[in-house]
Order: C-alpha cells, then structure tokens, then sequence
C-alpha cells in the first residue's frame, strides 16, 4: 500500500534548488535510508514529506489519515514537563483510562455486594474505552523506551534541564511510543550509545508501517534500510536493500553510465566527422553537390535531435588528507596500573589497567556515562587519579578530537582562516592553499567560524591537526558530524598514520574497518579484546552464554 507519494517536486532556496523534479513513492514495511553529501537537502527532503514544508513546484500526496512521526536532528518544539510526562504526552486519556480501572479494582477488592453491580458497569466500560482505543500496553511501552534510552534516572527532571542530545533522545522515544505509520527521522542515531543502537534498530525493523531516516551510520543502514534513497546535485537516486547492496549497486550504475556516455561521445564524434567530410566533399564537386549537402543536414538534424548524456560524476569533491606521524613516541604510549576515580561518591573507573603501544589502534567502547570520556582526560592529565599509577611515555605527542569540536567560549565571529592560522603559524596564502585540500574554496576561508555546520567544523579541526607535530591521536566520536564520503576519508587517514590511535566511538562500521584492539569499559573495569566490533560482539555473546550455563 502507497503511504505517500511525490510529483515533480522542487525546492529552491535563493536561485540554486535543492531538490529538482523528484519523484518517489512510499510503501508500507519499506525502511528507506537517505544519504548523500552534507548539504545536499536530505532535511529539505524529509520536512517537506512531514507536511512542515511545502515544495516550489510539483505535490506531495498523503495517504488518508496517516500519522507521521518526524524527529528533526535538533529537538526545539518539545512540550514542558518532565521526562514522562512528555513522553506520555500523546496517551493522557489512555493513561487516565488505566488508573480507573486499577481504582475499580481496588475497590471491587473491598466492595459490598450492593456496590459489585456499580463497580462491575464501571469496569467493563472501562475495558471497552481501553479496547477501542487500544492502550492495554500503552505503560509498557512507554517503560519499555525509557528502560532503552536511560530514561530512568531523569523521568522525573523537567525538561528545561536536559541536554540538546538529551532532548533530541526525549523527541524521538516519543515518537517511537507513539507508533505511527510513517517514521520520519533525521539523523536518529547522533547521542545514542550501542546499547540504545541496537535496541532502535530492533525496534525499526518490526516496525509496521514505514520508516524514513537520514543517517551516516552505515552500520546502522545496513541493518534497518531495505531502501536508499541518494540525494545529491538537486536528484534522488533510489536503490534497493541496505548501505553495503547500494554501494554496489551504484558503482555498477556509474560504470554503465560513464561506458554509455563514451559510446555517445564516440558515436557523437563519428558523426561530427562525417558532417565536416560530407560538406567538404560537396564544396569540392564541379558544380557543388546538393545531394552531399542534404546528406550533411540529415545527418545534423539526427545530431540536434539526439538527448545527450551529462558525464557521470564518478567522484565527489574529497578532502585531501595528509597526515604523518612525527618523531616516535616510544614502544610504551600509555602504562596504567590499579587506577580509580570517582565523581560525588560514584565510582566510574575501579582499579583499571591499561596499556596503549606504539603502532595500536584502539576502539574504547561501552555505553554512555561508563567512563570513557573520564579515561581521555585522565589520559591527557585534565583529570587526576583518586588513586593508581598513570605513566606516559616522555616522547609522546598528543593530537586530540573532541566530540565538542570548539569550546564553546570560543570567538564565534572568528574567520575560518584566523582560526586555522591561531594553531597552525603560516602565511595567509599556505594557509589558503592547505584549507582548500579540506574544501574550504575561494571566500569560505573568510566566513565566521559560528556559521559552520557540525561536518565543517570537523573538517576545519582535522585541517589543524593534520599540520600539528605529533605521534598519537586520541578522537572522541570523530565520525559524528562527518557524512559518509567524509567518514571514508578519514579512515583512509588513519590508515596512512603510522603513529598510535585511540577512539571513543559507537560508528561500528568504523570501528570493524579501524580498529585492531577493542577496550570495552563496563561497570568500571575495563576488557581487551583482539578484532573489530563484530569479531567482539560475538565474543561477548559466548562468552554470556557460558555464564549462563
């Protein structure tokens, strides 16, 4: 069943457009992924969808009464209340439905029998309210999501005091509750850990209707979409199954496109020259051939009428990255011993050792608030041990990425050139050379730094650190705000560092492609295993299992 559709449509802001004649149907069960280059009107697309955008040209048609549910990548139009109470917002009257009724029943418990015959109307019609509206597991469900996104501890915090990523987690497990027959979801997975990635995952696949979402978590696409959807220079492109089907599918597309446009370019030339040789040789006869010339112009029109093929762009604009290792930093990068910290009584880290070599790359993962960020800033003497023993070798050079790109007392009016040239000393000219291979071009370099997008901004920082002299990188989410080709670039990156790598991450697609040791930080004590991401999913699954046994 068709849950929505587009005609033609086309968004423009100023004079260049964003989506040009684009059009798509929407099915029930499909879970559509939608990627594409940063900027490239994913957000334009999934708003004009949710009916909170109308489209400069073309229509955009709805089932009748479907309900949307639309999570923006930063939530602001939130009701007051608390955690609960907005999360429980949609089912009021369910809930008050619930509360009679577990009333009656208390109250059947300790009825006489005069009071049985009121009591029981009661009751019945309060199943029959229940039924119709089918809100039996309406408090299940809405435990079942808080339990899933670490709700518990803030179910009674108002809203004023959350987070931006705690507000966004608060927008969508509303939606989620609320089941609707489309889902639509712009970057969902930004502040979720992997436990809460996992259960969302689950959660998208059974469910009914259809799910629409923007991510860069290919992991994540591969294991929900059953569609992509690629947005870029104003088109969209659908491809059938996940992220790893669609990069296939695409680089066999381009193959033919590009073999089809050099058989046009080919057969295109063949004709221009048999145009230039038919008029030459008309010229040349005594008296002018008009048989060669009408042959000529026959020719002609079939060139004029033929459709032409735009050259596929076989690659999108990269960073060109560079990033060398300076002197090294020593076999021994990290050596800790029995090391703990508390915050306010609670420990976070209990007796912890742990040891980074030379040449390592590490995946420091687990769930949020289990320490990994505690770790980075002990790491780099931020943080003081409440007790143990942290050395570092003499030699080691540290470049870090922080999830906060910026601090935030930072100049926001600062141009991108000044910031760049305050961490890394060279004349203007260089400095605009180096920030173009990190497609800064032209008058970007002199734009305030606090009108870049989160992606920029990454883009500018790693541009800092690819000139720093150092051995060792410490990157805390450094995929986060990156779109996929960008995400790709930087693994290219690392693999070129031949100095040390530690990173905080949830990518698992990432981690599965970077990292050769993973630390898995839960409940204070810290675990190595050798792989990627699914290599130690699996043996944690086992090793769980033998546990049980």
């Amino acid at each position: 069943m068709v849950l929505m559709s587009t005609s033609g449509i086309g968004r423009h802001f100023g004079y260049a457009p964003v989506l040009d004649r684009v059009s798509v149907e929407v099915m029930e069960g499909q879970r559509i992924g939608v990627v594409g280059p940063n900027g490239s009107g994913k957000s334009t697309l999934l708003k004009l969808l949710a009916r909170l955008d109308t489209p400069d040209q073309g229509s955009v048609t709805w089932r009748r009464g479907l309900t949307v549910g639309y999570v923006p990548q930063l939530a602001e139009d939130l009701p007051q209340g608390t955690v609960r109470e907005v999360i429980e917002e949609s089912f009021r009257t369910a809930l008050a439905w619930l509360d009679e009724l577990e009333r009656i029943t208390h109250a059947m418990a300790k009825a006489s029998a005069q009071e049985m015959d009121t009591l029981g109307r009661q009751y019945e019609r309060c199943l029959a309210a229940l039924e119709e509206s089918g809100s039996y597991e309406v408090r299940s469900r809405v435990d079942g999501v808080m339990h899933a996104f670490g709700f518990e501890a803030l179910a009674d915090v108002s809203m004023e005091r959350l987070s931006g990523g705690e507000r966004t987690k608060v927008a969508l497990a509303r939606a989620l509750v609320r089941e609707p027959d489309c889902l639509i979801l712009d970057e969902p997975t930004n502040h979720l850990d992997l436990g809460a990635l996992e259960w969302l995952e689950d959660t998208l696949r059974r469910h009914a209707g259809a799910v629409i979402l923007v991510s860069h978590d290919r992991y994540f696409l591969d294991q929900v979409a059953t569609h992509i959807w690629e947005v870029e220079d104003a088109s969209l492109t659908p491809y059938t199954g996940g992220y790893s089907q669609y990069v296939e599918e695409r680089e066999r597309r381009l193959l033919q496109e590009f073999e089809q446009y050099q058989q046009q370019q080919q057969r295109i030339a063949q004709m221009e020259a048999a145009i230039r040789r038919l008029r030459d040789w008309a010229n040349r006869s005594k008296p002018p051939s008009d048989a060669l010339h009408r042959r000529a112009s026959s020719i002609q029109k079939a060139l004029d009428r033929m459709v032409r093929l735009e050259k596929p762009k076989m690659e999108r604009p990269l960073m060109d990255l560079e990033l060398n290792a300076g002197e090294r930093s020593g076999d021994r990068v990290v050596e800790w011993r029995g090391v703990s910290r508390s915050f306010d009584g609670r420990p976070v880290l209990t007796h912890v050792d742990w040891q980074v070599r030379e040449g390592d790359r590490i995946g420091l993962v687990g769930q949020n608030g289990a320490g990994k960020s505690t770790m980075v800033k002990l790491l780099l003497g931020d943080l003081e041990a409440d007790s143990g023993e942290m050395r570092r070798g003499p030699s080691v050079r540290i470049g870090v990425l922080h999830q906060a790109i910026w601090d935030p007392g930072s100049d926001p009016t600062e141009r991108v050139i000044d910031r760049f040239r305050a961490k890394v000393p060279m004349e203007a000219g260089k400095a605009r050379h180096v920030l173009a291979r990190f497609l800064f071009y032209g008058d970007h370099v002199f734009r305030p730094v606090g009108t870049l997008s989160g992606g920029e901004q990454m883009r500018l920082r790693l541009a800092q650190l690819m000139h720093q002299d150092i051995n060792t990188l410490v990157l805390d989410e450094p995929t986060n705000h990156l779109d996929i080709a960008s995400r790709e670039v930087l693994e290219e990156i690392l693999d070129e560092f031949r100095g040390t790598v530690v990173m905080i991450s949830h990518d698992r697609y990432f981690l599965n492609r970077r990292a050769q040791l993973i630390d898995w930080l839960e409940d204070g004590q810290l675990t190595r295993y050798e792989g990627g991401y699914d290599a130690v999913r699996i043996q944690r699954s086992a090793w769980r299992r033998d546990e049980r046994r």
